[in-house]
């Protein structure tokens, strides 16, 4: 299941919103607005395939510069609006092309995770698949993140960090980084699961004060 999937099976409704104001628009990235349970909130999906031709279609799950940007603009608009920001990771990096570098691909990661730091409302990261790299942590720093069964997110991608530490055995403790983990196999299951965890999320918080607290401690005990 990709992005779109999850959007269709958790919300009532959903506008797509598309252009970056820049350059163009990346359809490997799915931004808009969705009513959970009542209650408008902003939405953005890192789209992957099921197939090749889907592949080729969403880039393989590298977002592109003008993707970046596509985020940003809605992640600026949620917060100017007050609105919970849920987003949907699924990517294997962000485009590493030289066109891509030349158009600031490292600039916007950084710039999307400055204004997933500093929106005032709440932000919740769901990964659905591997999200790897800069293309994932773009869309994972939030207030709460939430992983699917056998999903997981990695600060490098398994090839390229096969490539750098060859033959090392390294391991890493990343129970802090998960707010909530839904193992369930039933794909269903798991998604009304996600659902209800969702919606419980978005009672529970309102005071924006306490949103950027919460999100400022959480990060330093996961960056220590």
């Amino acid at each position: 299941m990709n992005a779109k999937d999850y959007i269709d099976y958790i919300f009532d409704s959903f506008i797509e919103l598309h252009g970056d104001r820049a350059f163009g628009d990346d359809i490997g990235i799915l931004c808009g607005i969705a009513k959970l349970n009542n209650k408008s909130v902003a939405v953005i999906g890192q789209m992957s395939g099921d197939n090749i031709n889907e592949n080729i279609k969403y880039n393989f799950s590298m977002t592109l510069p003008h993707g970046f940007r596509k985020a940003i603009k809605l992640i600026k608009l949620a917060n100017k609006l007050n609105l919970p920001v849920i987003m949907f990771v699924d990517t294997i990096g962000a485009d590493p092309t030289q066109n891509s570098e030349e158009h600031g691909q490292a600039y916007l990661i950084a710039e999307c995770i400055k204004q997933s730091l500093i929106c005032k409302s709440l932000t919740i990261s769901v990964c659905i698949n591997d999200g790897n790299s800069g293309g994932a942590l773009a869309f994972a720093t939030s207030n709460y993140i939430i992983s699917m069964n056998n999903a997981k997110i990695n600060v490098i991608s398994n090839n390229a960090a096969t490539e750098i530490i060859k033959n090392k055995q390294l391991s890493f403790d990343d129970s802090e980084i998960y707010d909530k983990y839904i193992d369930d196999e039933c794909q269903e299951k798991s998604i009304k699961i996600l659902k209800k965890t969702l919606i419980l999320l978005l009672k529970s918080h309102n005071n924006n004060w306490f949103i950027l607290k919460h999100r400022n401690k959480k990060l330093k005990k996961i960056w220590k």
